[in-house]
């Protein structure tokens, strides 16, 4: 998607484009590789922000006189000031909320991400997913806030395949509980997995056995059942069994964060003291150790959760999405940066998209 942005605009980005990668702590090292490739070698600038602590500002921030709320105020002028107070303290805030480093200086013990859990009490799950939303999603807003935007286009690189991700993200603009409103080019464009596996590995199976040389010179170099983020919690059980299979020492952090939640006694649910409800890390990690390697582990009952920024779904496969439904789709993406947006009705997405809506 970024490839296809820089082209659209002659090679170089305008001023006001940003490109931000929001660093969790727990991304594997060839994404970091990766994203400073990128922008190395594509001459961007890319923005790499970690999520930090809110600072302890907010009662001690200053505001001109002319935004003070004083008595005597008509109804119209007291709201003008309370809107820009606001803007006037997210401003002062969203710099605390937020660090700018790069490859050499980033997270990539999980610190800040542990630190996130020791400050929510509880461990992320399938069910409250708050990694992604606090770690990327929100510090990436407070990014653009301290760049002085209070709305803006976020640009996601949600493909032609994935149209029930592109239906939420569809629904989450039409709700306008969020700051910005998010476009798909990659779905307008017809843009699938192949394309993009072909744009990055050309006649390449095996991105960590390559035969061939690569088109773009470099490549991300994971498996696909690697993902970017090392022991994520929504990948399936038959994955992560295969990853601590073939290196267990990626478990450690993850071990060692059920470990305290477990002696955490404010932790009352035994669900919110591990990242699965089904099983613990320690207990997987012992299941892999003690079974032979010619018996496959079964994924389970549930469906495997696929987590990308600010956009979390299940597996893609058997979704019934007719041709209808993907024109309307495609048509209201497209439409994305035409204001006013168009508003779809619950009994039109019940009509379209089935049980999906």
């Amino acid at each position: 998607m970024l490839w296809l942005i820089l082209c659209a605009h002659g090679g170089q980005l305008p001023d006001y484009v940003y490109v931000a990668f929001a660093n969790t702590g727990r991304e594997h090292p060839k994404t970091l590789r990766f994203v400073h490739e990128v922008g190395t070698r594509w001459g961007v600038r890319i923005i790499w922000v970690e999520w930090r602590p809110p600072g302890e500002i907010a009662a001690n921030i200053v505001y001109p006189p002319e935004l003070r709320l004083v008595r005597g105020l008509d109804k119209e002028e007291r709201a003008r000031r309370v809107s820009a107070r606001k803007s006037h303290r997210d401003l002062a805030m969203a710099a605390t909320r937020f660090e700018i480093v790069g490859l050499n200086s980033a997270d990539t013990e999980g610190k800040w991400f542990a630190e996130l859990i020791r400050r929510k009490q509880f461990l992320p799950n399938a069910d409250m997913r708050y990694c992604t939303e606090k770690l990327k999603v929100e510090t990436m807003k407070w990014f653009m806030v301290s760049q002085g935007y209070t709305t803006w286009f976020n640009m996601v690189g949600l493909r032609a395949d994935e149209p029930s991700r592109v239906l939420k993200q569809v629904l989450r603009n039409q709700s306008g509980l969020e700051r910005w409103v998010s476009g798909a080019p990659l779905f307008v464009g017809g843009v699938v997995e192949r394309i993009v596996l072909r744009f990055w590995l050309g006649r390449n199976v095996d991105p960590e056995r390559l035969t061939h040389p690569l088109p773009q010179g470099f490549d991300l170099g994971i498996r696909s059942y690697r993902g970017n983020c090392v022991d994520c919690f929504l990948k399936g059980r038959g994955k992560r069994a295969r990853i601590y299979r073939e290196d267990p020492s990626v478990a450690h952090w993850s071990l060692e964060q059920e470990r305290l939640a477990v002696d955490r006694r404010d932790i009352r649910t035994s669900y919110m003291k591990r990242f699965d409800k089904d099983e613990s890390v320690a207990e997987l990690l012992h299941a892999v150790q003690h079974s032979p390697e010619l018996i496959p582990f079964e994924e389970g009952a549930d469906k495997e959760i696929d987590c990308t920024g600010s956009i979390c779904a299940g597996d893609e496969a058997g979704e019934a999405f007719d041709d209808s439904a993907v024109i309307w789709l495609r048509d209201r993406t497209n439409q994305t940066l035409a204001m006013p947006r168009p508003v779809a009705t619950s009994a039109v997405l019940r009509d379209l998209f089935s049980e999906a809506a």
